[in-house]
């Protein structure tokens, strides 16, 4: 009995902590909040400190019928410490907007009910893009337009959890060379969206972008729509979306969708993607189908994977129900224990 307490206590300590870590604080600030390009934090009073300039982390939750956060400083690390953005859906505020921007990571932040969740643009026509910026561990939900990119190259998009938006991450136009990966993009209308323009004679569409590791679930629209050239998916999971790629994406004019084309295998034995509406067969028991999964005429899975890839890291978002599974399996076991020794 003495270890089914000791195991209790235990179950009741972690969880305890757990909650304390993930506990709701008061609101820290209501409006938009900058971070300017000297270093400096206007207004002076917003829930967000740095010591030198470089690392800024928030100090309480924000609220704003406006933008969010808007960056205006290069070379910098916004942590979000677990606080939320939070918005009032209004167009066209971002929860948090990096315009024209370099190397700058948003991280372990809670950005919800903004028109755009989190935004990576550009400074007008033919004026400079955001670029090597990266956006990791945040939970964004909520918004009309989860993470957007608009001019934006050479960015990374990693173990966020991107859910109930009604597009999950969209690429408008011209993006290249960004990766996504690692990210749960579930229950959104749109989970991936590659708009753009492209013609027998004029191409506006993103690019080379590379899309793996990632669960792609329960979108209701479409898991992905598709108008690109030559972006990469691979090891992607896509479950139970409504329609899984669609790649007929109409934008007037003579832009034709038929031409886009993009890479979604990584050849052999590497294999492709885990598609839940796959119906081949493995004979070899190799882990790859033994026929092509066909999206359309210019898009083909060679090598389709038979059960879920196994993404390598957990997200942070994993985390907590993770430990509380480990916590009752603990208590379980100890339980078990106890039974046998009171038996003999």
């Amino acid at each position: 009995m003495k270890r089914t307490a000791s195991a209790i206590f235990m179950a009741m300590l972690m969880t305890s902590v757990l909650c304390s870590a993930f506990k709701i604080v008061p609101v820290g600030a209501s409006g938009t909040i900058y971070i300017r390009a000297d270093g400096s934090i206007d207004p002076p009073t917003a829930p967000i400190s740095t010591v030198d300039n470089i690392t800024y982390i928030l100090t309480g939750n924000i609220t704003s019928d406006a933008d969010g956060i808007v960056v205006e400083r290069d070379n910098i690390i916004v942590d979000g410490a677990g606080y939320v953005i939070q918005g009032a859906v209004v167009y066209p505020y971002k929860g948090i907007r990096l315009s024209a921007r370099g190397n700058v990571t948003i991280q372990n932040a809670q950005i919800k009910s903004f028109d755009f969740g989190i935004c990576l643009d550009h400074d007008g026509l033919g004026g400079s893009y955001s670029s090597n910026c990266s956006i990791s561990r945040n939970n964004v939900t909520n918004n009309r337009w989860g993470i957007y990119l608009d001019g934006a190259n050479n960015n990374k998009i990693s173990g966020n959890n991107i859910t109930n938006n009604s597009y999950g991450v969209f690429f408008d136009y011209t993006n290249e060379n960004n990766t996504v990966y690692g990210n749960n993009i579930a229950n959104n209308e749109l989970g991936i969206c590659l708009d753009g323009y492209i013609s027998t004679t004029y191409e506006e569409c993103p690019e080379n972008n590379k899309i793996y590791e990632n669960n792609i679930e329960d979108n209701a629209e479409a898991g992905v729509k598709l108008v690109g050239l030559d972006n990469i998916f691979c090891h992607n999971n896509f479950l139970n979306n409504s329609i899984v790629i669609e790649s007929e994406f109409s934008s007037g004019g003579t832009n034709d969708p038929k031409l886009s084309r993009s890479i979604f295998d990584d050849g052999y034995p590497s294999g492709g993607n885990y598609w839940s509406n796959y119906n081949g067969t493995d004979a070899n028991l190799d882990g790859i189908g033994d026929t092509p999964y066909v999206i359309d005429a210019n898009n083909t899975d060679n090598y389709p994977l038979m059960t879920p890839y196994v993404i390598p890291e957990f997200s942070s978002f994993l985390i907590l129900p993770l430990f509380f599974i480990a916590t009752l399996l603990a208590v379980m076991v100890y339980t078990r224990k106890d039974k046998i020794s009171d038996v003999m």
